[in-house]
């Protein structure tokens, strides 16, 4: 499977790439900010994603979940606060809190598994 990645701290993209392909699947990224994962998700075949929530300049990873919802793929917000404004729309989506456990993310790709339209695979 593989998983886009959007995070903006260089030290936890790392650790999420990581985790990710520890876990058996296949990192797409990490990216630090929204245009670049938007541009990835046109060239790579994605079948689900971690998107940091907060990142640099006080930008959000929201039109990356927007364009991700739209395609029909699953992901998860990955955040170290317990308090984010997530639009409503997104209220049901996974969140990972940093730092991030292994079986959480462990189980989080699971069910993106269990998500995923076979068109997509």
């Amino acid at each position: 499977m593989n998983v886009l990645l959007v995070e903006d701290n260089f030290v936890i993209a790392m650790h999420l790439q990581d985790l990710v392909e520890t876990d058996g699947h296949s990192a797409v990224g990490p990216f630090a900010k929204a245009e670049e994962a938007l541009t990835a998700l046109g060239a790579h075949k994605i079948h689900g994603a971690l998107l940091d929530y907060s990142l640099a300049a006080g930008t959000t990873s929201i039109s990356v979940a927007d364009k991700l919802y739209e395609l029909g793929l699953p992901f998860a917000f990955v955040t170290g606060q317990a308090r984010i404004n997530i639009p409503q729309r997104f209220a049901c989506v996974p969140r990972l809190f940093k730092p991030i456990q292994d079986q959480a993310l462990s189980t989080v790709l699971q069910g993106f598994q269990k998500c995923a339209l076979p068109s997509l695979w």
